[in-house]
């Protein structure tokens, strides 16, 4: 079965289906094949010998500097229970949330505020849902 469409740019396309038995996909064998990749971390990164792994942290540093402000970073830091606040530069915040969200002890906690902080993120961007949302992460 095809279909030929035209638009008055002078493109068009084709779409068709396949009977040839070569053409078609097993569904079981690809999703297999995909939970067999292995995706690379950023801590599998971090051991190596050129630099790459400190160069990511450095990375994670500036991004939380740059983008955060000091009270969005003392709400992370809050949130990860590592203590007061109030003696401590941007620059250390950040330091030390980098350090906490690289170590493997702490994926859980890590994952779950992102996921968090996302989901905030999308209620402070939504036109009716803002109303609701108090805080300010």
């Amino acid at each position: 079965m095809s279909k030929r469409v035209k638009k008055k740019e002078n493109i068009s396309y084709t779409l068709s289906e396949s009977e040839k038995e070569e053409d078609k996909v097993d569904i079981t064998q690809l999703m297999e094949e995909f939970e067999e990749i292995q995706v690379e971390t950023p801590e599998s990164g971090m051991d190596d010998d050129d630099g790459q792994g400190e160069d990511y942290l450095y990375a994670q540093v500036a991004d939380y500097e740059a983008n955060n402000t000091s009270k969005q970073l003392a709400c992370i830091y809050e949130y990860y229970n590592m203590g007061s606040t109030s003696k401590l530069k941007k620059i250390d915040m950040a330091e030390r949330i980098v350090s906490f969200e690289n170590d493997a002890d702490n994926f859980d906690v890590v994952s779950r505020r992102q996921t968090l902080w996302f989901y905030l993120h999308e209620l402070k961007n939504d036109p009716y849902t803002k109303k609701f949302v108090w805080a300010s992460a």
